[in-house]
C-alpha cells in the first residue's frame, strides 16, 4: 500500500500575499453573480441594523467593497493582512493591513463587520477562535459571516481549506443562519 501524500498549504498570510504579489485576484467568488449575492446580502443586513461604519475583514482586492458602497453608502473600511491586497483595495476605499492581532488590539469600533470567505483559510483552531472573538469585539450592531463547513449542501470542501465551526458569543441577540449556494450565512444582531 502507498502512502498517502499529503501538501501542506502555504499559511493564509503567506498564499494569500504571493498570490495578490503575482497579479491574482481575490477570486470566482468576488466577482460575477456570485459578489453581486453577496453584496446584496451585506446591504440588506446593513440597513436591518442601521449600520452607518462597515468594516470588512479580509476584504482582498477591494471589488466587493467597491460594489458594497455603490449598494449601500457608508463608512467602509477594508482589512487584509497581505500588504498587496491593501494596496490593490486602497484604489477603491480607505484600507488597513492586519488580521487577528489588529481586531484583537484596537480600540476603534464598527456598527457592522464582515467576514466573507475568510474563516475557511484559517489553518489552527486557536486563530480561528481568535479571529471570531476579534470579530465580535470590534463590532457594535452586527457581524456577518460566510463560510462553510466539511460539506455544505452535498459540495465537498476542498482539501485544503479548514473548517472550525464558528461559536457566536453570548452577547449575539438574535442569530440567523441561512444557505447560500454552497456556503452559510451566518448573521449575528447585537444589542
Amino acid at each position: 500500500m502507498t502512502p498517502a501524500v499529503v501538501v501542506a498549504p502555504l499559511p493564509p498570510r503567506e498564499y494569500w500575499e504571493k498570490r495578490y504579489r503575482q497579479g491574482g485576484t481575490s477570486g470566482v467568488a468576488s466577482r460575477g453573480d456570485e459578489v453581486a449575492m453577496k453584496v446584496g446580502a451585506a446591504a440588506a443586513f446593513a440597513k436591518q441594523i442601521g449600520a452607518k461604519r462597515v468594516l470588512d475583514f479580509g476584504c482582498g482586492d477591494g471589488i466587493f467593497g467597491k460594489m458594497l458602497l455603490e449598494h449601500f453608502p457608508c463608512d467602509y473600511e477594508g482589512l487584509d493582512f497581505s500588504p498587496s491586497a491593501v494596496q490593490l483595495a486602497s484604489e477603491h476605499f480607505p484600507t488597513r493591513e492586519g488580521g487577528v492581532e489588529f481586531l484583537l488590539g484596537t480600540e476603534e469600533r464598527w456598527d457592522l463587520v464582515l467576514c466573507f470567505d475568510v474563516l475557511f483559510h484559517v489553518v489552527t483552531k486557536a486563530e480561528h477562535d481568535a479571529m471570531v472573538d476579534g470579530l465580535f469585539r470590534v463590532a457594535t450592531r452586527g457581524v456577518q459571516i460566510l463560510t462553510w463547513g466539511p460539506v455544505m449542501n452535498g459540495v465537498e470542501v476542498a482539501p485544503h481549506n479548514c473548517y472550525w465551526p464558528v461559536t457566536l458569543p453570548d452577547t449575539a441577540v438574535k442569530t440567523v443562519a441561512t444557505p447560500f449556494l454552497n456556503k452559510m450565512f451566518l448573521e449575528a444582531e447585537l444589542p
